[in-house]
């Protein structure tokens, strides 16, 4: 495919440095980013505070507009992830009468406490086919990319695929495969090896429905990990979790100078082994 470039004048895109991990309760040391830049060497070439730089847009033979973007890095453990994001004002300017319909367009808490979570346990998707649902931007299953088979990330906003289409690419991860799905329809899809949700249990009139759409991959004997933060109203939808609950993981997670506690649970099936 062809491609025409042309420099969008007065736009930019941002790249931002954050440490977004902190301390598990389980005493788990977590790596200062410092540190890990210091091992890969690279501590000259990347910058303490946010930079900018030019953006070009890219066309198709189609003429449609690539989303312009911000690229933001999250450390996990010694793992450098640069996924791109949409500027804050794009979004604003796309869900001012519906902006409960944009969680999706930032990173949660929840979303990092599952990567480290999985940073500990990288049995639970090495080598499997990872579904991961109302992912939003998909940390999640980006960074589980680089152990499982396959990840297919879904959201059921169209535009969070594309962004997630871009940071796969951008990040050279060509076992991605992004797809607009709401996860309330993820009953109908093929069957994966196991399944990722974070930061989804946050409207007590869903819980229902989202632990029908969990009860259907665990009796297919299909893992299912799931993040939260310990939030009041999400305890009763958590207490219907525990019978199938084979692992905790509870740690605080420091996200723009916010500490957030953060609890992942790993459920299997009653007749899983």
């Amino acid at each position: 495919m062809k491609f025409l470039r042309f420099a969008a004048v007065g736009m930019t895109a941002q790249r931002e440095y954050v440490w977004s991990g902190s301390r598990s309760k389980h005493n788990t040391p977590i790596r200062h980013p410092d540190q890990a830049r210091q091992k890969a060497g690279a501590w000259r070439d990347l910058p303490i505070s946010a930079r900018t730089f030019s953006y070009t847009h890219v066309l198709n033979k189609s003429f449609s507009l690539r989303p312009m973007h911000l690229s933001k890095a999250f450390f996990i453990g010694d793992q450098n992830l640069e996924i791109c994001m949409p500027p804050p004002d794009v979004i604003q300017q796309a869900y001012q009468h519906h902006k409960s319909a944009a969680y999706w367009a930032q990173v949660w808490p929840a979303a990092i406490g599952l990567c480290m979570f999985l940073q500990q346990h990288k049995e639970y998707v090495a080598d499997q086919k990872v579904l991961e649902l109302a992912a939003g931007l998909g940390l999640p299953g980006l960074y589980a990319a680089s152990l499982a088979k396959q990840v297919t990330i879904s959201d059921k906003e169209a535009l969070a695929s594309d962004y997630v289409k871009q940071s796969a690419e951008q990040l050279q991860l060509h076992n991605v495969i992004a797809n607009p799905l709401d996860w309330k329809d993820a009953v109908t899809q093929p069957l994966p090896d196991v399944v990722l949700l974070s930061d989804v249990n946050y409207e007590p009139e869903v819980f229902a429905e989202l632990k029908k759409v969990i009860d259907h991959f665990l009796q297919h004997h299909i893992p299912v990990i799931i993040s939260t933060p310990q939030r009041l109203v999400a305890k009763p939808f958590v207490i219907t979790l525990l019978p199938f609950v084979v692992q905790q993981w509870n740690g605080t997670v420091t996200l723009n100078d916010t500490e957030t506690d953060v609890s992942v649970f790993a459920l299997k099936g009653a007749y899983m082994h």
